[in-house]
Formats: structure tokens, sequence, C-alpha cells
């Protein structure tokens, strides 16, 4: 998935935790090879479009 931004790419990851949960979708902005942002991923489901704490602590 490419942005407008020719340098900024949109990379769809899930988080490695495995916390009991089922594991996060995660959107990772990358420009330069950096990530420079993380969001959840867009699912349809609501309760689904979140990064849990343990998730965002091991990315």
């Amino acid at each position: 998935m490419l942005n407008n931004n020719k340098d900024l790419q949109v990379i769809r990851t899930a988080c490695p935790a495995h916390c009991g949960i089922d594991c996060c979708g995660i959107l990772a902005h990358v420009k330069d090879n950096r990530v420079i942002k993380l969001e959840p991923g867009d699912f349809p489901d609501e309760k689904d479009r979140r990064i849990c704490l343990r998730g965002l602590s091991s990315l």
C-alpha cells in the first residue's frame, strides 16, 4: 500500500506479542527505511482496531 508521498510507504503487519488476545493488526508508516508512525489496522469491526500496549512495546 503506497501513500501519495513517494517516499512514504504504509505496510500492513501484525503484533508479535501473543498476549492471549488475537494479534493486533498494525499499519506501519515507513519513510527512508524507518518507521515513523504506527496505527491500528483498518478492520471492519471497531473492536479489532487497536494496538495493545504489549504489542507497541515489542515493536
